[in-house]
């Protein structure tokens, strides 16, 4: 039979201490899935101060997914993430107003990732972090951040932008907007590789992070997307909540679900707390060899 490549996917999203104890909903939302060759993980994070941004979280996560499902049977190309952005900024503006929602019910951020056999990518409307889990154990994490906690939302497309600009001080090409990249090596510790400082208008337009076809094909293990709330436990580097909520024993089921839960509950026991809600959405690639799947 041969190699041969297959997807599964999971997710997974959990309430932070200051909602939980202030009688507020977890405004993190996850969703994941595969649909033939295709697989996708997706996170959305409502805006704290916006509307009912529980309800503006799931509707970015379900759009997008709606989204890519229409594509789903189409070739992956670097167009696709423009596609999707154009879609969803088209269903949430009929969402809003079928369900009389206002604008800032909507404030909620927007990342996912996308894979075939083909390659793929992950797309950044916000903030977060991606991890790249490759077969040697060793991790990529890159982390997004706006400048003053500002992020760039999908419901401030259009009308919306005009505001935004202003709050970031209406200049287009300062510098508001940061990526930065860490590389974990197993039997290591995380380093700092780089920074990439972005301009206000770099950051509305997105970033697209691409994966190759080779990675997919003999590098990769796991894609993971995060909302900021990984940056947010008690006492804990964001980098290394990251290496631990990506320690599966398996990849079996719900294995993202599994992982945090336990990795919650182990913070919780040391007296810690979430600080904030969070959300993780992941694609694990599978290598099937003569019908026998390799562990990775």
């Amino acid at each position: 039979m041969g190699k041969r490549i297959i997807f599964s996917a999971d997710h997974y999203f959990h309430i932070g201490a200051p909602h939980l104890t202030g009688g507020k909903p977890c405004q993190d939302y996850a969703l994941s899935g595969v649909l033939g060759d295709i697989a996708y993980a997706i996170v959305s994070d409502g805006c704290s101060t916006g509307g009912n941004t529980d309800v503006g979280a799931r509707l970015v996560a379900l759009s997008t997914a709606t989204i890519i499902k229409k594509f789903a049977f189409i070739k992956l190309t670097n167009r696709l993430p423009e596609d999707v952005n154009v879609r969803q900024s088209v269903v949430l503006a009929e969402t809003q107003e079928i369900l009389g929602l206002t604008v800032p019910d909507l404030y909620a951020t927007s990342i996912y990732a996308c894979l075939s056999k083909e390659g793929g990518y992950v797309s950044v409307r916000g903030d977060g972090a991606i991890a790249l889990k490759y077969r040697s154990g060793s991790i990529e994490i890159f982390r997004y951040d706006w400048l003053d906690n500002t992020p760039y939302y999908p419901a401030y497309e259009g009308a919306g932008e005009a505001v935004f600009v202003t709050a970031h001080g209406e200049n287009l090409e300062a510098f508001r907007f940061k990526e930065e990249h860490f590389v974990f090596e197993p039997g290591g510790v995380c380093e700092w590789k780089e920074t990439r400082n972005l301009t206000l208008r770099e950051g509305m337009e997105g970033v697209v992070l691409d994966i190759s076809k080779e990675k997919v094909e003999s590098e990769l293990a796991f894609v993971a997307v995060f909302s900021d709330g990984v940056e947010q436990i008690e006492e804990t580097a964001f980098t290394d909540a990251v290496i631990k909520f990506l320690a599966y024993k398996n990849i079996h089921g719900e294995f993202v679900k599994r992982r945090l839960i336990k990795a919650i509950k182990e913070v919780q026991k040391s007296g810690l707390q979430l600080l904030d809600d969070v959300a993780n959405a992941v694609i694990a690639i599978k290598e099937i060899v003569d019908d026998e799947e390799v562990l990775v």
